[in-house]
């Protein structure tokens, strides 16, 4: 479909094992798909449906910057896509919210990359919101196929008795970590993975921002990653943690990110 403005949008389908996914793709007109770093967009939401549409990826802070990136954005497991007479589901299971949506954001990005040609060293920068910007830090410190992240109000630690017993994600906790066939090993091992808190050794450069009134994701979570990062001795120069005193949850500031988005771009050409 393109768009008044010239620019393309497709909505690609793929399998991720053996399951229907889809997922958006934004081609800004006149920009040269060879060299364009990616922008993988990863949207918030829960255990529950949530819906990716048109909006998430045509619209948005920083678009005279984001012209000049190929933006994509994946349907998670369980998640719908839709249009205005057309909607998709992905199949699989909505609430494996974090490493099944990474594991879908990976296989997403993989496809596209394949689709215009794009080689490994095409730079990705992934960026998100809540649920999302947990993913980013998941694929992140556990794979090597992002440069950048910019976090806006993420999970960092999972496996810590006050989140599941004061915090709203911990009611999420039966349908994101518990199986019948589970073990208590292997939760354990799902909590861990899906926590960037246990590998932060590992992230890539990376920026997060933080409202101090934020009831969904709170403080806490940005205050232990960021202990985290000085206990071993991380250097200051590959992040920003950006906490806003009286904001809320999905806060962040407009004039940093779009510098950062703006930066990232520059190192590209």
């Amino acid at each position: 479909e393109e768009l008044p403005n010239g620019d393309s949008i497709k909505i690609v389908s793929h399998l991720v094992n053996d399951k229907k996914h889809y997922g958006f793709i934004r081609i800004p007109k006149g920009i040269n798909i060879q060299t364009a770093p990616i922008l993988l967009g990863l949207i918030g939401g829960g255990t529950g449906i949530d819906v990716l549409k048109i909006e998430d990826i045509t619209g948005g802070k920083c678009s005279s910057i984001r012209n000049n990136y190929i933006s994509i954005m994946p349907s998670f497991r369980g998640n719908l896509l839709r249009l205005e007479n057309l909607c998709f589901r992905s199949e699989g299971y909505a609430g494996d919210v974090w490493l099944g949506a990474a594991e879908d954001a990976v296989a997403f990005l993989e496809v596209v990359k394949s689709l215009y040609n794009k080689t490994d060293t095409t730079k990705v920068l992934a960026s998100g919101v809540s649920r999302g910007a947990t993913v980013a830090l998941i694929i992140g410190g556990l794979t090597d196929k992002v440069d950048y992240i910019i976090a806006s109000s993420t999970h960092t630690k999972f496996l810590d008795y006050s989140v599941i017993q004061n915090e709203q994600v911990g009611r999420s906790y039966p349908a994101a970590f518990y199986t019948p066939e589970a073990s208590p090993e292997e939760i354990r091992k799902r909590i861990l993975a899906s926590s960037p808190y246990y590998f932060a050794d590992h992230l890539p450069p990376f920026e997060l921002h933080q409202g101090t009134e934020d009831q969904k994701t709170t403080v806490w979570h940005a205050r232990r990653l960021e202990e985290r990062l000085k206990e071993i001795d991380s250097d200051e120069n590959t992040y920003r943690i950006y906490i806003y005193e009286n904001k809320g949850h999905g806060y962040d500031d407009d004039d940093i990110v779009c510098q950062s988005l703006s930066k990232f771009l520059s190192k590209t050409n």
